[in-house]
């Protein structure tokens, strides 16, 4: 009777044993785009520059905002962060054209710096990387060139 009581603290020692290790980095899986917060991000982009414009400039940065928040609206985009250090993206316009990339990811600091292979959708790769990344609770946050009136584009984890 004595054995079934050892066996029962080994067997619950080896279960919270094999089950512990390494706890997941915090940037590790799927994370899609923020539709709230880039809305945000573009109606405050979009204030800021309307400061000053002329009436014709004013209107055509008002139609591109309108077409910006149409592709958030009614697009899509995922992005995977594996824990060996590989990322791949999956976007949906409107008009149901999809492009994808991959790549992988370091860690420096408080930043994460995504690296685009080389194949893939090229052209989508040439206007958005290399990307920079911060983690801000559940949010991650692409850092924008200092100086750009591009918004931040932000994810949340799915």
């Amino acid at each position: 009777m004595r054995f079934r009581p050892l066996v029962l603290v080994l067997s619950l020692v080896a279960l919270v044993t094999a089950c512990g290790g390494e706890p997941a980095h915090p940037l590790v899986g799927r994370w899609r785009i923020d539709k709230e917060g880039l809305r945000e991000a573009l109606a405050a982009s979009l204030n800021t520059r309307l400061a000053g414009m002329n009436p014709q400039m004013r209107m055509l940065a008002e139609r591109r905002m309108r077409e910006r928040l149409e592709v958030i609206e009614n697009g899509e985009m995922t992005t995977t962060f594996e824990a060996d250090g590989r990322w791949a993206m999956r976007s949906v316009a409107p008009d149901g054209e999809t492009r994808t990339m991959s790549g992988t990811w370091k860690q420096a600091g408080e930043i994460y710096e995504l690296t685009p292979e080389t194949e893939g959708d090229a052209p989508m790769q040439r206007e958005a990387l290399p990307l920079r990344l911060r983690l801000e609770g559940d949010r991650l946050i692409a850092l924008t060139e200092k100086g750009s009136r591009d918004p931040e584009i932000r994810l949340k984890r799915d």
